[in-house]
């Protein structure tokens, strides 16, 4: 993949829970993924974070709310 999909959502999470909780970031970014994903960058975040990727925390807490 050309773009890193841990720095992608690193980003996107940091860009939607601006001023928000890390729940709600969590949740945003789920969403935000699900709809603009496809499954396989989904199975490639989940993956690079079961080796220990450097994630944001609503990164991270958003990987569980995400599409299988």
């Amino acid at each position: 993949m050309a773009t890193d999909v841990v720095s992608m959502v690193n980003q996107i999470a940091a860009n939607i829970a601006i001023g928000g909780s890390v729940q709600e970031g969590a949740e945003k970014t789920a969403d935000h993924v699900n709809r603009f994903w496809t499954t396989a960058m989904i199975g490639e975040l989940r993956l690079k974070a079961s080796e220990g990727a450097e994630l944001s925390d609503a990164a991270k807490k958003s990987i569980d709310l995400m599409r299988s």
